[in-house]
């Protein structure tokens, strides 16, 4: 008996890993560019920079299934 994904299945892997990605580079980048205090990294930069893309891509996924169920 063998998986067979289907579209769906790639495409919304293909986006959370996509979403991983930014993240993990955004996250890279602050840490290479800027030193600041423990405490700013914590409680400002760690939400902004994981957060901030959680919220961009639940709502291009939002949108998307609306625009599906041709609800304007």
């Amino acid at each position: 008996m063998t998986f067979r994904a289907g579209k769906k299945n790639k495409s919304s892997l293909t986006g959370i890993l996509t979403m991983y990605a930014v993240i993990f580079l955004l996250w890279t980048g602050y840490r290479i560019f800027f030193r600041l205090p423990e405490w700013v990294d914590e409680f400002v930069a760690k939400p902004i920079l994981w957060i901030s893309p959680l919220i961009l891509f639940q709502k291009k996924l939002l949108t998307q299934m609306v625009k599906s169920l041709k609800i304007n």
